[in-house]
């Protein structure tokens, strides 16, 4: 099994998790949208728990507070939502957020680092039946338990491995949620492409999950981006999952693109993305302006490239290649041709905007299910020769578009297979 795992991070991606949970595995729930959800979000998880088993996580988004003020708007004040997971978690974390207004580990004392490691575990293992005990158990009787309603794994603080200090963090934050969890431990490896270029890196990072006794771990590369990562950047993403999984760790992608999927067949178990984009992760440190909109632009998941492209590129780059609309369910229901793609793009109407972009979300929640059932029952090395395919067939048109993106370029596709290819030996051993 290759586990698809969907981020549920805003209200507006609600109907995927309502209405289409045939087509994830896993929902990854944001920790600040179950802190503001006093009964929306803790109900819809206990209906899917108690209808199909549902598997969840909660993020606990801990790494959001390491530095700068993306959780704060312009004049210091925490964004609402930070404001209210900050209370849940209580003091020390929501007094280092008042001085001196970030929480990193490396700073911080052993105490203090485990005190917050272990907060961060009993709100994922508790809020969910709490708030339905709050809010509904007075009047009905509750369809899960409370062991029932908590994740099927826990995710200790994600804390980015720099330096020593970090690794004595990493450490510390282990020790203290095992201490402190009823449910496995799923911890985040938060590092860098660079940092796993070296092989002794690699070796001491699985060494230090090893010595832990951690039996599965995500992974995340705050610089994975398929426009800027080389191919020898994915060869050693490829080592280091393959060196995981040969020591009986289970790795999966704490944010991943089409990559992550190729890396079945090394080991990898799995890979987590979010409804609209959400495929790979950079720490933000910019604060929030309160006049800012909230829009989310329209781009589309063109599957022929593995990447989101503005409509109009789309619409554009397709159209000249000749080839067909999408006919997932979703697609095929509002577009006959690409032109309808693009009008109803232009429509100004909110209803219309609010439609198209739940069409959008739907086809690229179906298209990353489908892609996870394509590695499971092929081998990799025929699902990179029909990348190459795809490539052939698309690259002359998405070059040439005036619709795409300046910094976009089509190699990543290339790189994917080439690294891949000069891998495949791994396989044989």
């Amino acid at each position: 099994m290759f586990e698809t795992i969907v981020r549920y991070k805003a209200p507006n991606e609600r109907s995927i998790f309502e209405d289409h949970h045939e087509k994830w595995d896993s929902a990854l729930v944001s920790a600040h949208l179950l802190a503001n959800s006093k009964k929306r979000v803790p109900k819809l998880l206990a209906d899917l728990i108690e209808e199909r088993s549902l598997s969840y996580y909660i993020d606990p988004i801990l790494a959001e507070f390491r530095q700068g003020k993306s959780f704060r708007y312009e004049n210091g004040n925490l964004r609402p939502w930070h404001e209210d997971y900050a209370n849940e978690l209580g003091d020390p974390f929501k007094r280092l957020l008042e001085d001196p207004g970030t929480v990193n580990a490396r700073f911080l004392e052993t105490e203090t680092i485990e005190q917050i490691a272990q907060d961060a575990i009993e709100f994922q293992e508790t809020i969910v039946y709490r708030r339905l005990d709050e809010h509904l158990g007075k009047y009905e009787t509750l369809d899960v338990s409370r062991e029932e309603a908590k994740p099927d794994a826990v995710i200790p603080w994600a804390h980015k491995l720099e330096k020593d200090q970090d690794y004595d963090a990493f450490r510390t934050i282990i020790s203290a949620s095992k201490v402190q969890a009823t449910r496995p431990l799923r911890p985040v490896v938060y590092t860098s492409t660079a940092k796993i270029g070296r092989g002794k890196n690699r070796t001491e990072l699985v060494n230090l999950l090893s010595n832990e006794d951690i039996g599965e771990c995500f992974l995340l590369f705050e610089d994975l981006d398929k426009h800027e990562t080389n191919e020898s950047e994915y060869k050693h993403i490829i080592d280091f999952v393959y060196d995981l999984a040969s020591v009986g760790i289970d790795p999966y992608f704490y944010y991943g693109d089409f990559f992550a999927n190729l890396l079945h067949d090394f080991g990898l178990k799995g890979t987590a993305y979010g409804t609209l984009h959400g495929e790979k992760y950079s720490e933000s440190i910019k604060p929030k302006s309160k006049s800012s909109s909230s829009a989310i632009s329209s781009r589309y998941y063109a599957d022929k490239v593995k990447d989101f492209l503005q409509i109009q590129a789309v619409v554009d780059t397709m159209s000249r290649a000749d080839e067909p609309v999408c006919d997932c369910e979703f697609c095929s229901r509002h577009f006959e041709n690409w032109r309808d793609l693009a009008e109803l793009d232009q429509a100004d109407e909110d209803e219309v905007e609010t439609a198209l972009q739940t069409v959008v979300m739907k086809h690229r929640i179906l298209t990353r299910w489908e892609h996870a059932r394509l590695v499971e029952e092929d081998e990799v090395e025929d699902v990179v020769e029909n990348l190459q395919t795809d490539f052939k067939e698309i690259a002359s048109e998405y070059r040439s578009s005036q619709q795409v993106a300046s910094r976009k370029e089509l190699q990543y596709m290339q790189r994917w297979r080439k690294a891949v290819e000069n891998r495949t030996a791994l396989l044989e051993n």
